[in-house]
């Protein structure tokens, strides 16, 4: 097997102005090993609108999270973003977390926690990054939106 060599960036503060340079980056990385598969996840939509423009004819999962986080039933995402990824070919997911609904309440109620709250946990020790990543991808194939194969 040759040397694998990949280019890696680091941005200086966090944010959404690092957005842009993402997708590209992304993007290309997605062309140089064959991916056609993005899931990203989005509160709002706005996020999911730009991954839907950069990754058009890709298959591009849009994960919203579950309605009635923040509030009972009700979701931040706009409609008009709605609109624009499903216009642009790309899928949404309205999803309880895989790693934290009835576990979550368990611990909230009883103080003990469960299997999913610790895989959160263990996550988090690299980065909130990759415990969103890994878990807006089971609730992507949880929804039959993305195959494991």
């Amino acid at each position: 097997m040759a040397n694998l060599e990949c280019k890696t960036v680091y941005f200086e503060k966090s944010g959404r102005n690092n957005t842009d340079l993402t997708l590209k980056l992304a993007k290309i990385r997605a062309e140089e090993l064959g991916i056609r598969n993005v899931v990203v996840a989005s509160s709002t939509g706005v996020t999911g609108v730009k991954v839907s423009e950069a990754f058009k004819g890709y298959n591009v999962i849009v994960v919203a999270g579950v309605v009635g986080f923040r509030e009972p039933n009700a979701h931040r995402f706009l409609p008009e973003n709605r609109s624009a990824i499903e216009n642009n070919g790309g899928k949404i997911v309205f999803s309880t977390h895989a790693f934290g609904t009835l576990g979550r309440a368990v611990n909230k109620r009883f103080g003990v926690i469960q299997v999913d709250e610790i895989i959160a946990h263990v996550l988090r020790l690299f980065g909130a990054g990759t415990k969103v990543a890994c878990e807006i991808a089971c609730m992507a194939t949880d929804a039959g939106l993305l195959r494991t194969d």
